[in-house]
């Protein structure tokens, strides 16, 4: 619905907000005390893999296969995630909302939020009631009617969201404003965060190398300085998050075996589209190229144990599932087994 409603919030694809009850729990910590000091000692504060540097990302588009220290680097940074309990350590409690129905519960929300390209408009949708609904298409839906209503409140549920399970999130992306994204969005909830990169964006438009080159076989400067990317910014990650306001115990992420696409051998013959495009106007050109995006990688098994001392082992797991799209049913139903394997 809040896709419909907001046209300029494109990226809002779709997002599925599910509540749990909890089980009651004994005494709370006091407001002056941070609730999870037990735990604090065991939790990873910080952690980060090395970034490839922008020289590396033009050698990847390339050489895919990549040997000695930069196979290293590569293999490390799709399976090391990005992890941050930096909210869990400066007190940050999660919201745990009320139903006078069966109590405390947990709210946890999924959403494949597009490459990050709106997150500044997704952070005004968790942060800004106001706001928010200054974006509503009013034309379509004034305020009062149904479906305007109906929109704020898909956008209350937003509100007390204690877990955000996002897929398609960018890392240093010309096309997202080379935004952390899901650093920014977690800062901005105060949420503790863990990002797995599946891809590495390695296509020539991408990286801002491609030459295009007019009819008369002088270069197209146009379109050159169109698709240029910052060195200095460009990271070129593309994966899935798990933010949760309870701290982050354990993560694990395996590169499945099973994978319905390759996203580079089968966008490279995509080629073809880009000769073609070469040749006509400038805006057809930036049109076609969007049609080949070769990467690097591929999906994986992502696990999140988080901290959850209301639970009889105080810990909650979650599977953060983003299956291939490119690919026949059969394909991603081996994706599903491949992952049910790994779960115990």
């Amino acid at each position: 619905m809040i896709r419909e409603m907001i046209p300029k919030i494109h990226a809002l694809i779709f997002f599925l907000a599910l509540s749990f009850p909890l089980p009651a729990q004994g005494e709370e910590a006091p407001r002056g005390r941070n609730p999870y000091a037990e735990i604090l000692p065991k939790l990873v504060r910080f952690q980060q893999p090395e970034f490839l540097t922008y020289d590396e990302l033009t050698q990847l588009a390339d050489t895919p296969r990549p040997t000695g220290e930069l196979k290293r680097k590569v293999d490390t940074l799709l399976r090391k995630p990005f992890i941050s309990n930096e909210a869990a350590f400066r007190g940050a409690r999660p919201r745990e909302p009320y139903d006078p129905r069966f109590g405390k519960f947990l709210r946890v929300m999924s959403w494949n939020i597009e490459k990050s390209m709106k997150l500044d408009e997704a952070i005004l949708a968790f942060t800004h009631p106001q706001g928010f609904g200054m974006l509503i298409d009013t034309g379509r839906f004034p305020p009062g009617s149904v479906g305007y209503e109906e929109a704020l409140t898909e956008r209350y549920l937003l509100s007390d969201v204690d877990v955000i399970i996002l897929q398609e999130m960018d890392m240093g992306m010309k096309r997202s404003g080379y935004k952390n994204s899901p650093k920014e969005l977690a800062e901005a909830l105060a949420m503790n965060y863990v990002y797995a990169p599946a891809y590495l964006e390695i296509d020539r438009v991408n990286l801002g190398i491609e030459r295009f080159q007019n009819p008369d076989g002088t270069y197209n400067r146009q379109m050159e300085e169109l698709i240029a990317a910052d060195p200095k910014r460009y990271l070129g990650m593309f994966g899935s998050a798990v933010l949760s306001r309870y701290p982050i115990l354990d993560v694990q992420v395996i590169p499945l075996k099973h994978q319905g696409y390759d996203w580079y051998e089968a966008e490279k013959q995509k080629v073809s589209l880009l000769e073609t495009a070469r040749r006509e106007a400038a805006e057809t050109v930036f049109v076609e190229t969007l049609l080949r995006e070769m990467k690097l990688g591929g999906r994986h098994f992502f696990r999140v144990d988080l901290y959850m001392p209301a639970l009889p082992e105080k810990k909650l797991t979650l599977i953060n599932v983003h299956l291939e799209i490119k690919c026949l049913p059969q394909a991603r139903e081996s994706e599903i087994q491949e992952i049910l394997t790994y779960i115990k």
